[in-house]
């Protein structure tokens, strides 16, 4: 039953694709376009969730206006969250290759996980100020998908 509403889900993300333009927008840091491809995808996996969201809550033009304004506010923060946490990443894959350095291990993970949390609390703020713009109703149903596309991750 799950994957046949995430089906639909994402049918109805593939046919209104073209009505929620600004959530499209390009990603880009300060100097220059973010060129990670794994960085890109989870952009792109972050996008489509709250596009498949977005279609399924029947938005109308003034919350999706809305909705595009939130998410392009923090698309660029999550890009740079993204990349900052690949890099630390690979700073720890190099010190599991080296020997005696389990403070410096710590530490990383540390910082890893920060990273990890940061990221975490920005998707929640945007979903609080996602839920700002919706109806009752649409709230129910905008918690019930989240869970489920939680649950199925495609």
């Amino acid at each position: 039953m799950k994957k046949i509403f995430v089906f639909i889900v994402l049918f109805i993300f593939y046919t209104s694709f073209c009505n929620l333009s600004a959530f499209s927008a390009e990603i880009s840091t300060e100097n220059s376009a973010i060129l990670n491809r794994e960085i890109k995808a989870q952009i792109n996996k972050i996008k489509t969730k709250r596009i498949i969201i977005a279609n399924a809550l029947l938005l109308n033009n003034a919350q999706k206006e809305k909705a595009g304004e939130i998410y392009s506010s923090v698309i660029e923060k999550e890009a740079l969250l993204l990349a900052q946490l690949e890099k630390e990443k690979e700073i720890m894959k190099n010190l599991y290759n080296e020997e005696n350095n389990r403070s410096q291990r710590r530490n990383q993970r540390r910082i890893i996980y920060n990273l990890q949390k940061a990221i975490v609390d920005v998707e929640n703020q945007v979903d609080k100020d996602f839920k700002k713009i919706l109806t009752h109703d649409q709230k129910v149903k905008f918690n019930r998908l989240k869970k489920e596309i939680i649950i199925s991750d495609f």
